[in-house]
């Protein structure tokens, strides 16, 4: 059984709007999502998001639940430098 995190807004995930395209954030290590990142997201916390099986089920049923993709963060960068990432590769969707 494998563990992710996500930032949380009380007790949703906090989707990200980006371009008009809905993410949920997601990492496999906690730490990437400092006080800053939060504040910057909007988020108040960070949840364990419990993986019973195939990851991809796990990330399949966050999407389907929020209306939302799914971007697993590294934990080699920032958070701030994937959101800004996002910002210059995602189109919008139409």
């Amino acid at each position: 059984m494998a563990n992710l995190f996500a930032p949380y807004k009380g007790s949703r995930p906090k989707v990200v709007e980006i371009k008009g395209n809905r993410l949920i954030i997601v990492a496999r290590d906690e730490e990437v999502f400092d006080a800053d990142s939060l504040e910057a997201i909007g988020a108040d916390g960070v949840k364990r998001v419990r993986v019973d099986g195939p990851e991809e089920y796990a990330l399949f049923k966050l999407c389907s639940r929020y209306n939302s993709g799914v971007i697993v963060a590294s934990s080699d960068i920032e958070l701030s430098q994937v959101l800004s990432g996002l910002k210059t590769e995602l189109p919008w969707i139409q």
